[in-house]
């Protein structure tokens, strides 16, 4: 037995001509040249639907026309079907098919969200017939269905759509049909969907839009009865505007179909004014200013102003801390508060207008310094031999000088001296002050550098006895004096004098008394923190200015 291919065609059927012949799967070195070899899958895909058993040859492929005679290649699947009477055709040789015609040239309309279901018709050609779009497109919704040609669906989409069907063949002849299918708009009733009218505040802009179903969409707004001063309904429905006139009013607002006015509805609706907004009063406190540092004994002036636009203000109260110190009906307070014991404070101002609205300041808070200290030129009462001279050395520029007359040292104070000098300072009751004086001898003479201290409120030193605490600058005998030094009370070298505590907390009044003629002195602390164990400066040649 000879093998496949060309060694059978030469065993067999010596110079025979085998060409143009198709042979899937098949080997081309095993036959002659000029025949086609497709894969399996190529050669399914050369039909119009292998696997329905449609072999009529698809409208692409080349083999349409391929053949030695000029022919299709393959089987006239025409003749075919003439010869055979399962396919109801006429059968003999003298058998012709019908030309493949479309008979359906007119599709019934459709409604959007209605279901719809047209069949296309056919005639004549080899059956099967399989339908496609082969330009344009069906409505939304709507599909044909390729095999019986029937259109269904639920078209989504009013309009008109035009698209061209194919009808095909077994023996892949096509014709073709332009159709078109009118899709009527669903129109549903109209209503209006705002089912009350928003709240106006008078004197405030409003604006509420209104809004409707049905119809064609776009709708044209009208308003029947009288709308308060202000306010008015615009064509594309927005009730807009503002109005001072509080109270109710009736209307009734209509929709009109914009492209069809026939169709419309209305509703009556009740609009409601409401009075104008309170608006709550204003108040800032000019005084004092934040962050102040103060001392004790001070006198401040708390001062707050208020405004209110609808002109209802009904009072300002004036806060330290939770205690109410002042209060008044003006738009304007301003009384006097004096800082009377040491500590950190916090003011605050408060506005109330007739309808129990209320505006409060920012606290405002303050620190109070209770050091003392007193420069010559705050001395109130100079008697006798007592003066304040200019000193560019001195703080503030001036010293007080009980000048040096050549009086022989005071044994004790007097209690009607007849020189002295006195200064009045706040201190508080109880509290321990400590003394300190920048005093500078006449000639750096110890025989000038002492002098006699006596307070109004300290009863073992009081003013108008004999008693009192002395100031000497020379630390300890024979200790020196050189130009500007820092003493207390004390006497010797490192002692610390007694401290001063006041019976009463006030206004106090500091009475320096000649001792020793002949001393400067430009600078008094009294002391009850910062300098109570510790001196503010040298005891000699000293250029320490202790800021008040």
């Amino acid at each position: 037995m000879a093998s496949v291919g060309n060694k059978t065609l030469a065993t067999y059927f010596p110079n025979s001509l085998v060409t143009r012949n198709v042979m899937a799967g098949g080997s081309a070195g095993a036959y002659p040249s000029g025949n086609e070899f497709p894969t399996i899958a190529d050669f399914q895909g050369h039909f119009v639907d292998y696997a329905g058993g449609n072999y009529a040859l698809a409208a692409n492929t080349n083999w349409q026309s391929a053949g030695t005679d000029g022919l299709d290649l393959g089987a006239d699947l025409s003749k075919i079907a003439g010869a055979g009477s399962m396919l109801g055709a006429p059968s003999g040789p003298q058998a012709v098919i019908p030309p493949l015609t479309i008979e359906t040239l007119v599709l019934p309309a459709a409604t959007e969200g209605n279901s719809y279901s047209s069949t296309l018709a056919a005639s004549g050609g080899v059956a099967p017939i399989t339908w496609s779009v082969a330009s344009g497109i069906l409505p939304a919704g709507l599909l044909l269905d390729t095999a019986s040609g029937g259109v269904t669906g639920t078209a989504v989409t009013a309009g008109d759509f035009g698209f061209t069907v194919q009808a095909r063949d077994l023996a892949g002849t096509t014709a073709s049909q332009a159709l078109s299918i009118h899709v009527e708009r669903a129109i549903p009733a109209l209503a209006i969907t705002t089912s009350a009218l928003n709240t106006v505040t008078a004197t405030l802009p409003f604006s509420q839009a209104l809004a409707a179903t049905g119809g064609l969409g776009t709708y044209r707004w009208t308003l029947a009865g009288n709308l308060p001063s202000g306010l008015s309904l615009s064509s594309v429905g927005v009730l807009a505007g503002t109005t001072s006139s509080a109270g109710r009013y009736p209307v009734t607002i209509t929709a009109i179909d914009a492209q069809d006015a026939s169709r419309s509805t209305s509703q009556a609706y009740s609009l409601y004014v409401a009075p104008p907004p309170n608006h709550p009063p204003t108040v800032t406190l000019s005084a004092p200013s934040n962050n102040l540092v103060v001392p004790v004994g001070s006198t401040l002036t708390l001062t707050a102003n208020a405004a209110d636009v609808d002109g209802n203000l009904s009072r300002i109260d004036l806060y330290v801390g939770s205690t109410l110190v002042a209060s008044t009906a003006g738009p304007t307070i301003s009384v006097p508060w004096m800082v009377a014991t040491g500590g950190s404070y916090q003011f605050s101002a408060v506005a109330t207008d007739a309808m129990g609205e209320t505006a409060f300041t920012p606290p405002v808070t303050i620190a109070t310094r209770s050091e003392i200290v007193m420069y010559a030129a705050d001395a109130k009462k100079l008697v006798g031999n007592y003066q304040v001279v200019a000193d560019t050395t001195a703080a503030g520029g001036s010293a007080l000088w009980n000048s040096d007359l050549g009086v022989a040292k005071v044994a004790a104070a007097a209690a009607s001296p007849a020189s002295y000098a006195e200064f009045t300072f706040y201190a508080e009751a109880g509290r321990r002050y400590h003394v300190w004086i920048r005093g500078r001898a006449q000639k750096n003479s110890w025989a000038n550098d002492s002098a006699y201290l006596q307070f109004s409120s300290v009863s073992a030193m009081r003013i108008g006895t004999t008693g009192s605490t002395t100031y000497n600058l020379e630390e300890a005998s024979d200790a020196g004096l050189s130009n500007w030094g820092w003493q207390d009370n004390g006497w010797g070298t490192n002692v610390m004098g007694t401290d001063i505590v006041f019976e009463a907390t006030g206004l106090q009044t500091l009475r320096i008394q000649s001792r020793e003629d002949g001393l400067y002195i430009d600078q008094i602390v009294l002391s009850p923190q910062q300098y109570q164990a510790t001196t503010p400066g040298a005891l000699k040649n000293d250029t320490t200015i202790v800021n008040k």
